[in-house]
């Protein structure tokens, strides 16, 4: 596996976005690609929102480029998922509508019991979100909440992004589809980050 940081870094100087393997690019890697990463990760490294620059690396390098970007966490994994559906470069809309997701959650706390719900593809985290607050009767007008897709050892670093109770935030517009899931994923969802109501949900079944 090549060494990202030297595959895209002519120059010689550390970047914080490139300490990281994407061995993928071994195949496609040109020199002037490799410049125009390094100048797209130069980029990141200036703003405090990388999401304009993630959108030029899934541009530059193709669909191929978020499984790789998800596995390899160059970006944080929120900032991928929404700059993939910025890109254009996700399953469409009304098609993620026909798709059907049933999960299953389970609460940490033994107070609340398991539930099982139901989301079209085409739906939004805040919509989830908001369905998880009203089946276990947590607070709807208070709290923000965050979805992860991890639930073993470094779970924490993999959020998409916060959800507030009005429906805004970084993770609220993430469409469901868009997070490549397949039968048998587990991901958390943390409800009221000082109490932290976590709850581990499975994919259960997908139906098209």
């Amino acid at each position: 596996m090549k060494d990202f940081h030297k595959s895209i870094n002519p120059y010689g100087e550390k970047l914080k976005y490139g300490e990281l393997t994407l061995e993928y690019l071994d195949s496609i890697m040109t020199e002037r690609k490799r410049l125009q990463i390094h100048d797209i990760l130069s980029e990141a490294e200036r703003r405090k929102d990388p999401e304009p620059q993630v959108e030029k690396l899934i541009d530059l390098l193709g669909s191929s480029a978020l499984d790789e970007l998800l596995s390899d966490k160059i970006f944080p994994t929120g900032a991928i998922l929404r700059a993939w559906r910025s890109a254009g470069k996700r399953t469409e809309l009304k098609e993620l509508a026909d798709r059907t997701y049933r999960f299953e959650a389970w609460p940490s706390r033994r107070k609340y019991k398991s539930q099982t719900l139901k989301f079209q593809g085409n739906r939004r985290l805040k919509h989830f979100d908001k369905e998880i607050r009203k089946v276990f009767d947590l607070d709807s007008l208070d709290h923000v909440s965050e979805f992860f897709l991890a639930v073993g050892r470094g779970w924490d670093s993999w959020g998409l992004g916060p959800i507030y109770p009005d429906g805004t935030g970084k993770g609220a517009e993430i469409v469901v589809g868009d997070l490549k899931l397949s039968e048998g994923d587990r991901f958390s969802y943390i409800h009221d980050f000082g109490r932290e109501n976590r709850f581990i949900l499975t994919l259960k079944e997908i139906n098209d």
